[in-house]
C-alpha cells in the first residue's frame, strides 16, 4: 500500500478507537521508516511533531529493545505497558523497516487498558493491524 492509502487508514482507525473508548485512545500517531539506524518521519499527527521528530530515540527507549530483539512480521505489535508521557505506548510494523508509533501523551498503557472500553477500541487496532498484515506499506 502506499503511504497516502496508510494515512487514511490510520485516520479512520484512530476515528473508530476514539468512538468506541468514548475519548481520546491515543493522541499521538507516526508513521517511521528506519534507514541507517535512524528513524525518519514519514507521517505525524499529533500536537509535537517537532519534539517527536527531536526527541524520538529517547521517547522510544522502553520499546527500543523489542525493535532490536525481535523479527515482527507486518501487522504485529508491542505495547510498553508502563511508558508515559511522551514515551511512546506502542508500534504496529507497518512495512518494511516501517513502523506505526502510537502514544498518549497523559495515560500509559496500563492505565488505558483497565479502561473496560479498552476491549472494544481494541478491536479497531487490531482491525488496522491486519489490513497492514495483507497489504503492507511500501515506503
Amino acid at each position: 500500500m502506499k503511504l497516502e492509502s496508510a494515512r487514511e487508514l490510520i485516520e479512520n482507525c484512530n476515528n473508530q478507537t476514539n468512538s468506541l473508548f468514548g475519548g481520546i485512545l491515543f493522541d499521538e500517531w507516526a508513521v517511521v521508516v528506519f534507514r541507517n539506524n535512524k528513524g525518519v518521519l514519514l507521517s505525524y499527527w499529533g500536537s509535537r511533531k517537532s519534539d517527536f521528530q527531536k526527541n524520538f530515540a529517547e521517547d522510544i527507549s522502553v520499546l527500543s529493545t523489542a525493535l532490536k530483539l525481535n523479527n515482527y512480521g507486518y501487522g504485529d505489535f508491542e505495547f510498553a505497558r508502563n511508558a508515559t508521557g511522551s514515551n511512546v505506548d506502542a508500534f504496529v510494523k507497518v512495512g518494511q523497516d516501517t513502523y506505526l508509533f502510537c502514544n498518549n501523551l497523559s495515560k500509559s498503557m496500563d492505565d488505558l487498558t483497565k479502561d473496560p472500553k479498552w476491549l472494544a477500541a481494541q478491536s479497531a487496532f487490531a482491525e488496522l493491524c491486519d489490513q497492514f498484515r495483507n497489504d503492507p506499506l511500501q515506503s
